[in-house]
C-alpha cells in the first residue's frame, strides 16, 4: 500500500515539475514576442501598401498617410486617403483552403485583399461617384467596417454582390459603398451624407447597423467576464487552450437578458471602454441614449425632402449564430425593427439570414476578425437584393 502511494505521490511531483518546467521554457522562449494574453495572436492582422511596406496597426499607417485626419463630422477622426491602395493581411490562415477569398499573398505567409480607395475616400469605383448618365440609378450603401467589405474582396463584398444581382434586371443600376468612409456611427453617417455623400446622388440610400452602432456590445462585455487567474498568468494553460479558444463562440446564458444589460449599461462607465473614450463616444450616441434614433429620423427627413428613398438593415453580430448556439442580441433587433415601423423606415433584419447556416467560427474572415467572410456575404448578399428591388420598384 506504502508503495503504491509513493508512486502515486512520485507521479503527480514530477507532473507538477514537468509542467512548471515546461512554463518556465514557454516563459524564456515567448519573451518579447506578441502578448500572448490575447487567444488571437497566432492569426495576426497586418496592413500592407502596394511596395510591400508592412504596418502593424492603424496608427502606423496613419503615419505613412494611408489614412487621414478629419474634422467636418460630429467628433475628429479619420478616413482612409482618397486614391490610396493597401492592403489588409490575415496570417494562419490555409491558402490551399482559402486562398482564392483574397487577392493575393503577403509578407509572413499571410494572405490580402486588396483596398483600393476612389477620389472621395471610398472603397468604390471612380465612376459610380462622378455625373450619373441617363438612366443610371444609384443605390448609396451606407455603414462601417462590415459595408467597406472588411477583410474580403470587393467584389465578394455584399454591395456588389447586391449590384450583380440587380443589374440582372436592370443594367443601369450601380451600388455606391461608403462603408467606414469615414463615418463609423449613426450621427457620423448622417453628417457624411448630408456633406459628403450626396454628391454621388443616390436615389436609394441604404443605412446598414452593426450591434456596435446602437450598443457597447464588444468591449462592454470584458466587464462582465474576466478569464480565469491560470489563463490571464499561464501561457501553458493558454497554448494548449489555444485551439478551443480559436472555435468557440461567446457563451452566454440563454436565460440572460444581455441586450438589457448592455441597454442599462450606466453612462459613467462609458469612459472606461477604452476604443469608445478614444472616440468620443458615449451613451447619448447609442441605443440607450437615443442618439440613433434621432439621427435616422433625420436621415429619413433628409432623403424625402429631397425625394430619395431611405432604408435601414441590420447585421447580426457574429457569435452564437451556429445550429445549437444561442444568439443573445437578439433583442436589440426588434427594438430597431420596430422603431424603424413606426417612423415608417424600411428595415431589413439579416440575422434569419445568417442564423443557423454555418458554424460560427466558419462565417469569420479569420480567428482573429470576426468581420464576415465570403460565405456570409454570400447568405446575405439575396435578402439585400430582394430588399432593394422592392424598394426600387415601388
Amino acid at each position: 500500500m506504502k508503495t503504491k502511494l509513493l508512486r502515486v505521490v512520485l507521479l503527480l511531483v514530477s507532473t507538477v515539475l514537468f509542467l512548471l518546467l515546461a512554463e518556465l521554457v514557454l516563459w524564456v522562449v515567448t519573451e518579447g514576442m506578441a502578448d500572448e494574453k490575447d487567444l488571437h495572436y497566432r492569426y495576426a492582422l497586418h496592413y500592407e501598401d502596394t511596395a510591400g511596406n508592412v504596418y502593424e496597426h492603424q496608427g502606423e499607417a496613419a503615419q505613412a498617410g494611408l489614412v487621414i485626419p478629419f474634422d467636418d463630422g460630429p467628433r475628429p477622426g479619420y478616413r482612409f486617403a482618397p486614391d490610396s491602395t493597401f492592403y489588409i493581411c490575415y496570417t494562419g490562415l490555409d491558402p490551399e483552403a482559402r486562398g482564392d477569398e483574397f487577392d493575393r499573398p503577403g509578407a509572413r505567409e499571410s494572405l490580402c485583399v486588396e483596398c483600393r480607395m476612389n477620389s472621395l475616400g471610398m472603397r468604390e469605383r471612380e465612376g459610380v461617384v462622378g455625373p450619373k448618365p441617363p438612366g443610371q440609378r444609384r443605390i448609396l450603401c451606407i455603414g462601417d467596417s462590415f459595408t467597406f467589405g472588411w477583410g474580403v474582396k470587393v467584389t465578394d463584398a455584399w454591395p456588389r454582390r447586391v449590384e450583380r444581382m440587380l443589374r440582372k434586371d436592370d443594367d443601369g443600376i450601380r451600388t455606391v459603398n461608403a462603408g467606414a468612409a469615414g463615418a463609423l456611427y449613426v450621427d457620423e453617417y448622417r453628417a457624411a451624407l448630408e456633406k459628403r455623400f450626396h454628391v454621388v446622388d443616390p436615389d436609394v440610400v441604404l443605412v446598414t447597423l452593426c450591434l456596435n452602432d446602437l450598443i457597447p456590445s464588444t468591449t462592454a462585455l470584458s466587464f462582465q467576464e474576466q478569464p480565469s487567474w491560470l489563463i490571464r498568468h499561464s501561457r501553458l494553460a493558454r497554448a494548449l487552450l489555444q485551439s478551443y479558444a480559436m472555435q468557440s463562440s461567446l457563451t452566454i446564458d440563454p436565460d440572460r437578458d444581455l441586450v438589457q444589460y448592455l441597454l442599462d449599461f450606466p453612462a459613467e462607465h462609458y469612459v472606461a471602454i477604452e476604443w469608445l473614450d478614444k472616440q468620443g463616444i458615449g451613451r447619448s450616441d447609442l441605443w440607450p441614449g437615443g442618439g440613433p434614433q434621432r439621427d435616422l429620423v433625420a436621415m429619413r427627413n433628409w432623403c424625402n425632402e429631397r425625394g430619395i428613398r431611405f432604408a435601414v438593415a441590420i447585421w447580426p453580430f457574429f457569435q452564437g449564430l451556429g445550429p445549437g448556439e444561442h444568439y443573445p442580441f437578439t433583442k436589440i433587433h426588434t427594438l430597431v425593427g420596430a422603431f424603424c415601423r413606426e417612423q415608417g423606415i424600411p428595415f431589413l433584419d439579416l440575422l434569419p439570414e445568417l442564423e443557423n447556416k454555418e458554424r460560427t467560427d466558419r462565417l469569420w474572415v479569420s480567428p482573429a476578425d470576426y468581420h464576415g467572410n465570403r460565405r456570409s456575404q454570400e447568405l446575405a448578399a439575396p435578402a439585400i437584393a430582394n430588399f432593394l428591388q422592392r424598394l426600387l420598384t415601388d
